[in-house]
Formats: C-alpha cells, structure tokens, sequence
C-alpha cells in the first residue's frame, strides 16, 4: 500500500491525512518516546480514605468516651468528699456539745470532786472585798467621847 491509497498526497512523512475530512493530524509518537505515568488506582486510594475516615471516626468516639468516663470519676469523687465532709462535721458539732457540757461549773465540781479527791465545803461564808471596820468600844473614855455621849452622862 501506498499512501495514495490511504487518500495521502505521496509525501513521505509521518504526518497522516484522515480520510474523512482531509486535514492533517498531529504527528503520533511512538510509544517508545512516551514517558511512562503510572495512572492511580482509584479504589487503592479509596480504601485509604475509607480506613483514614475509620480511624479518625473511632478516634473521636474514644475521645468522647474516655471524657465522660473521667467525667463519672470526677462526680463519685466529689460525692465521696461531700460524705466525708459531712460526716466530719457531724463528728465536730458532737465534739463540740461534749466539751460545752465538761466545762459546766457544775460538770467541773463533780468531777473534781468525784477524780480529784475535792472536800466538800460545809457552807459557803462571803468573803468581805472592803476595808475591814473597827470594831466599836465599849465604854469610851470621857475626854474622848462625843458630845451627844456626854449629854447624857451629865443629866441625872
């Protein structure tokens, strides 16, 4: 075959005419001169993405999980300090209460009393907080008595 035959103008070239239309092509290549592209997979990659889009979806879901376990944790705890609390409140209002009643005067004498070995007192005497009073006399002298004292020894 000729390229006459293939409708061509006999030149010898690697340019081609088509047959339909008659206007050149591009020149092809052989397949030797054309670099090689490796063409992707696309369902490699897909199931990278679907496994990535997995692990970052149990990723989260751990996270949210592990928060309200610790969140659990936290609330048990704070109930237990709060029982706690409580009960050592309770504890101090009833150590409270017993030392107001061992300091009760009455309390003390008691126990002083009762531990101690205290005597008891046959009646309380006042003690005076003043001066002491001179006593009086009982027959002043003449040149010291007072006028009204001797008033009444001069009558009869």
């Amino acid at each position: 075959m000729t390229s006459d035959d293939l409708g061509g103008t006999g030149k010898s070239s690697n340019a081609r005419t088509s047959p339909r239309d008659g206007k050149d092509r591009r020149p092809q290549r052989g397949r030797s001169s054309r670099p090689k592209v490796p063409v992707p997979d696309t369902s490699r990659r897909r199931k990278v993405v679907a496994l990535a889009s997995v692990a970052a979806l149990a990723l989260v879901v751990f996270a949210i999980v592990a928060g309200q376990v610790m969140l659990a944790q936290a609330s048990y705890s704070k109930s237990e300090a709060e029982r706690e609390l409580e009960r050592a409140r309770e504890e101090y209002e009833k150590a409270r209460l017993e030392e107001a009643q061992v300091t009760l005067p009455r309390e003390v004498e008691q126990r002083s009393r009762g531990e101690l070995g205290l005597a008891d007192t046959p009646e309380k005497v006042p003690l005076a907080l003043g001066p002491a009073q001179p006593e009086p006399q009982a027959s002043p002298s003449p040149d010291r008595a007072t006028p009204e004292a001797r008033a009444e020894g001069q009558q009869p």
